[in-house]
């Protein structure tokens, strides 16, 4: 199947845009509407570009919708082929007591077909395991979009904290 990117050439016809796509979908089943968010395009799809045509064109003269047409876009990811270290620093000041917190993080790959795996390398209890949880989530969000749906491990290594009393972190 052969696809184009759209977009319009004016800013507030975006909803336009899809309504329409919608009524051409509709009037011709081997033309198909597809939404990348990897790549932030509309892509739409027929048999070949030349069964495209007509319907961009259509867009323009029936429905006075100007439009840009571009090849897709390729989402490229990546994957883990060696050991990677590094580290987030979290610091919020609003208002009264702050939040400082700063942890290391390693990243390897694992077997294939293993999927992910979260470690709990700290030691000495420098993260409360009430905020291991978090750490996780975080890391997962991370390499969600970045990296292929492949077998790593992520390991919380090491923690700096500072608790005010007053905030009970």
């Amino acid at each position: 199947m052969a696809g184009l990117a759209v977009e319009t050439k004016r800013r507030g016809d975006e909803q336009r845009l899809f309504d329409i796509l919608d009524k051409l979908a509709l009037e011709d089943p081997t033309f198909a509407i597809e939404r990348r968010s990897s790549t932030n395009e509309t892509v739409i799809r027929g048999w070949a570009k030349f069964i495209l045509k007509p319907n961009w064109k259509k867009m323009a003269s029936l429905y006075k919708l100007e439009i840009d047409t571009k090849p897709p876009l390729i989402p490229y990811r990546e994957t883990i082929t060696r050991a990677a270290e590094g580290h987030y620093r979290h610091k919020k000041q609003s208002g009264g007591a702050g939040q400082f917190g700063e942890v290391f993080l390693r990243i390897e790959s694992l077997e294939r077909g293993k999927g992910f795996e979260f470690v709990d390398a700290v030691k000495g209890g420098t993260i409360p395991g009430v905020f291991i949880p978090a750490v996780e989530k975080g890391v997962r969000q991370a390499l969600e979009g970045v990296l292929l749906p492949d077998s790593y491990r992520g390991s919380a290594c090491d923690c700096l904290r500072r608790q005010n009393p007053s905030s009970g972190w």
